[in-house]
């Protein structure tokens, strides 16, 4: 058996550096997998949603009895929360690769491993399921999987008890980077794997303290956003391994930088490129002004703060992969910028208006981002008079608008003018893969104080809400949080329980 080239690379690295990756030892020993001495290892190697930060914060603002971070779980399975899987990559030390499962074996235990004839590399996976909508978990006492469980698209609930960071905004401060979700609050960062849907596992993070102001993941890399005086402030990021049995992350010094932006602050950061991240401070004089940041990042570093003057009447509400969304949503306008946040870059637009026209629009909306320049707008309008939630895949990767029809989320006869409908949405697949699919939020139309999520799919012309599956959450939507952790969406709400979020993962591919 073939130890992961990730493991060999890292234990090079320790002669000159100290790793921020640390490998779950108990798992890697069931595998017989772990390294000889007690050294951590390092190993660096996406859609990320913005609507309004108006998420409520009654969970950050009153005092919990439970200490920060503890995690009360709510699930299908009483099965030990240490389940990881997709942990590992090998590639046999011959140039071919693998070409089959027996090249990588994985020593028993709870890890797996099989070849992946696509890339010629082994993948390992603690206690994969071999059948969809169901999950296992390791008995890391035994070194053996537990019976498998199933699950539907409602997967689990995670109640953690957590004062949140970014000004009391669950919007600012939940993230996630592959099946890793990232939660910011007043005592750090926190961390859960999500890989068994139906059991996440605490991820211990390490980093150095500044209070966060928010985080923003773009393709494997986490951005934390400190705050910002007269134009000068903090910045971390953490490379996020997908294919390692991660028991804790370390954000150390050469993985943060003190940067100056313009004479302003940091109001909003979406994805650009992968792992490159548009940081934005709202100033309509100045055109919004966006800068580009691309770590790693040094100390006195400027960033430069450019405002876009090529479609005057619009403000950035987020980004198109590597360009800048320029948009007056109320008037169902919208432009993409080339060259955003770069100094003396041709800033071409590209503005649009989607056909049909959407009539009756409203206030609040709601934006979700892929990393491939998907574009998803959730929005509030009125069809023959009837107030109506609904979401628009209004960019699917390519360089103009495509918006061709729109999916109804729900319909509310006799909602007042202001009530919020429309929530968040997120995107999990992709439809340059074929068939796009996201999952969105919207006030239930029985209750307006609670959220409906559902399942939305997109096949290149046409968005769709099938009947089901669909689940309610008991918060409202101005209140939910929306991302993506791998094949999974995940939201975040405040919890029933003063001083805590719940977390509620949900599997599109389950009924």
């Amino acid at each position: 058996m073939r130890a992961p080239a990730h493991l060999l690379a890292c234990a090079a690295a320790l002669a000159l550096a100290g790793c921020n990756l640390h490998l779950d030892e108990t798992l890697l020993d069931d595998a017989g997998l772990a390294p000889a001495d007690d050294a951590s290892s390092d190993g660096a190697t996406d859609a990320s949603a913005e609507a309004e930060a108006d998420a409520t914060s009654d969970a950050s603002q009153d005092a919990a009895t439970d200490a920060p971070g503890d995690v009360h779980a709510d699930t299908s399975s009483d099965a030990p929360h240490d389940t990881l899987s997709d942990v590992a990559t090998d590639t046999p030390s011959d140039a071919a690769g693998c070409s089959g499962d027996l090249e990588c074996t994985a020593g028993g235990g709870c890890v797996a491993g099989r070849c992946d004839l696509g890339t010629r590399a082994c993948v390992y996976a603690v206690c994969p399921s071999q059948t969809a909508c169901q999950a296992r978990t390791c008995d890391t006492v035994q070194s053996t999987c537990n019976t498998p469980t199933d699950y539907g698209f409602h997967a689990s609930t995670l109640d953690i008890s957590a004062s949140l960071a970014c000004g009391g905004s669950l919007d600012a401060c939940f993230a996630a980077v592959g099946h890793f979700a990232f939660l910011g609050t007043t005592s750090g960062l926190l961390a859960w794997d999500l890989s068994a849907p139906i059991a996440a596992t605490p991820v211990a993070v390490t980093a150095p303290g500044f209070t966060i102001a928010r985080i923003v993941a773009s393709g494997s890399r986490l951005l934390v956003v400190g705050p910002f005086n007269a134009g000068s402030g903090a910045l971390e990021w953490l490379d996020v391994p997908t294919d390692a049995v991660v028991a804790s992350f370390t954000i150390d010094g050469s993985h943060s930088a003190f940067v100056t932006f313009g004479s302003g602050g940091v109001d909003a950061a979406y994805p650009a490129s992968p792992g490159a991240f548009f940081l934005v401070r709202s100033d309509a004089a100045s055109n919004d002004p966006v800068g580009l940041v691309s770590p790693p990042l040094t100390n006195g570093q400027t960033v430069d703060a450019v405002g876009s003057t090529e479609a005057t009447g619009l403000r950035v509400v987020g980004a198109s992969g590597s360009r800048v969304v320029l948009g007056n949503p109320a008037a169902s306008t919208f432009a993409i910028v080339d060259g955003a946040g770069v100094a003396g870059a041709s800033h071409a637009s590209t503005p649009a208006t989607p056909t049909p026209a959407l009539a009756g629009l409203t206030a609040p909306f709601g934006f979700a981002f892929g990393s491939d320049g998907t574009v998803l707008w959730s929005t509030r309008l009125s069809l023959s008079g009837v107030p109506t939630a609904a979401l628009v895949w209004l960019v699917d990767g390519q360089s103009s608008f495509f918006q061709s029809t729109y999916a109804l989320l729900g319909t509310y006869a006799g909602a007042a003018a202001g009530a919020r409908l429309a929530g968040q949405s997120t995107l999990v697949t992709s439809a340059s893969s074929g068939a796009g699919v996201a999952v969105a939020t919207a006030a239930s139309p029985s209750d307006l104080a609670k959220t409906i999520v559902r399942l939305v799919t997109y096949d290149g012309q046409r968005t769709d809400v099938p009947a089901s599956p669909s689940f309610t959450l008991p918060a409202p939507p101005s209140a939910v949080v929306l991302r993506t952790a791998g094949a999974y969406a995940v939201a975040a709400s405040p919890s029933s329980v003063v001083g805590h979020v719940s977390l509620d993962v949900f599997d599109p591919g389950c009924p």
